[in-house]
């Protein structure tokens, strides 16, 4: 199913379309890469709250008067060079960029946000806020930034931390996948995909909670199989 982007009339993957449309709507900056009439690709940021798309132009240098106003949505249209830095980034998706002492806050409260919404009725409420007390403690998160093999975090458009993933080499040399955790509103856009692709390349090793089989999926439909009821491998 299709639709057409009144500023641009070419038809493009509705489902794309429907997300990034419906954040801009919302007033969110929402990034989608789509082809241009007479070939190519455009990379857009969308939002219709012009104030924020302006202060994030303004922020990089970029005029207020590159704002494009047709199709009903305040944008800006990313071609060439720029539109490669951009994608570089991992835009459309997210900015995946490692992980710095400033993040260690935000990456805390995704672990304990997502915690919730993935263990409910799988690991009793009491052992889940034990577990996060200890290991997303802020001085625990601080010795796992100095130890991890790489610590990814995933932000949108305005800097605001959505998702994470942790790399660590195990004593006997296997690459273990420790943490990939997207807040609830984020996910289904691509972003865990995009945290392990900018993992180490690879065989890869990861531990699942026994019966949470969206994780399971999840691994499987990257290339994971399951060795134990609780642990998947990549080759």
């Amino acid at each position: 199913m299709y639709i057409v982007f009144e500023g641009g009339g070419a038809a493009l993957p509705h489902e794309a379309w429907r997300d990034a449309l419906a954040r801009a709507r919302r007033g969110e900056l929402a990034f989608l890469d789509h082809p241009w009439p007479g070939g190519g690709r455009i990379l857009k940021l969308l939002c219709a709250d012009e104030p924020r798309l302006l202060a994030w132009a303004a922020a990089r240098g970029i005029p207020a008067d590159a704002i494009d106003h047709r199709g009903g949505i305040p944008h800006l249209d990313f071609r060439g060079p720029r539109r490669d830095a951009l994608l570089a980034e991992g835009w459309p998706t997210a900015r995946v960029r490692a992980a710095q002492p400033a993040d260690l806050p935000a990456i805390e409260a995704v672990a304990r946000r997502t915690w919730a919404a993935t263990y409910a009725g799988l690991i009793p409420e009491d052992e889940q806020r034990a577990f996060l007390d200890r290991a997303y403690s802020q001085a625990n998160l601080a010795l796992r930034l100095q130890r991890a093999e790489r610590l990814l975090v995933a932000e949108d458009p305005d800097g605001a931390i959505r998702a994470f993933a942790e790399y660590w080499r195990r004593n006997d040399g296997q690459m273990q996948l420790s943490a990939i955790y997207v807040l609830p509103e984020a996910q289904r856009r691509g972003i865990g995909d995009l945290l392990l692709r900018r993992g180490p390349a690879g065989p890869l090793l990861v531990e699942v909670e026994p019966g949470n089989e969206r994780a399971i999926h999840f691994y499987e439909a990257h290339g994971f199989r399951r060795e134990t009821d609780s642990t998947l491998r990549r080759a």
